[in-house]
């Protein structure tokens, strides 16, 4: 495999809608899918791409907070005006997919985006994949 992908790369391969631009156009290693915001508190590796389908204000805290660079809504979810306007004022890149999240990840694994477990290497004896 070669290097990772950057968020420029992934937003033209998955043809998603640039609502907000990141601040750079960074190569992503890890991505981390959730719906559960908590989940994505506890979970999310700092640098990563955060994959969901819920699109209000809470997202783009959690992404601020956990150093999430860019987030992906899927399912065609629209995010409103003031959750565009506050990822643009946290500097958190937004994107929209008419996509679902399974397809929206497995395209991620294509290009060569890797899931947590991945990132941390094989499993421990009883570590739940």
């Amino acid at each position: 495999m070669g290097s990772a992908p950057t968020l420029c790369r992934i937003e033209k391969a998955l043809a998603l809608a640039c609502l907000v631009p990141p601040n750079d156009d960074r190569e992503i290693e890890a991505g981390f899918v959730s719906d559960v915001l908590s989940e994505v508190l506890a979970r999310a590796s700092r640098g990563s791409l955060l994959v969901t389908a819920q699109c209000g204000l809470n997202v783009i805290a959690v992404a601020s907070f956990t150093e999430i660079p860019a987030v992906i809504v899927t399912s065609g979810h629209e995010p409103a005006e003031e959750v565009v306007s506050k990822a643009r004022e946290e500097g958190v890149g937004l994107y929209t997919t008419a996509a679902e999240t399974f397809d929206v990840v497995a395209g991620l694994a294509r290009l060569g985006v890797a899931g947590r477990q991945a990132e941390r290497g094989a499993n421990r004896a009883g570590e739940a994949p």
